[in-house]
């Protein structure tokens, strides 16, 4: 028997070069899993974080272009605010006293 476990739901954007995205619509999509094989205990299924691999969004979302900013953060991408790691970059200025 299966079963929805969740939905992924997200915008649909169309980006030409040189212009800003322009949404075009939503999608949802639901994960189905078969109920039968799933473990009521998950505590010995779990994955070591250092054996997970680093989120890399697919390259046709975006032309993902980190660039330097005024704003004293490593290096980022005007279409997503991410680095060049698909991280958030915290600024090198933030703490300090003026």
């Amino acid at each position: 028997m299966a079963a929805i476990l969740t939905t992924l739901t997200g915008k649909v954007l169309i980006q030409v070069e040189g212009m800003d995205p322009v949404e075009v619509g939503t999608i949802e999509i639901p994960i189905h899993a078969d109920v039968s094989t799933l473990r009521t205990s998950g505590a010995d299924t779990a994955i070591p974080a250092e054996d997970v691999p680093p989120f890399r969004p697919p390259p046709t979302l975006h032309r993902h272009k980190p660039v330097q900013h005024r704003d004293g953060k490593a290096p980022w991408c005007n279409a997503c605010g991410l680095d060049a790691n698909y991280e958030t970059s915290v600024s090198r200025l933030a703490g300090k006293e003026e």
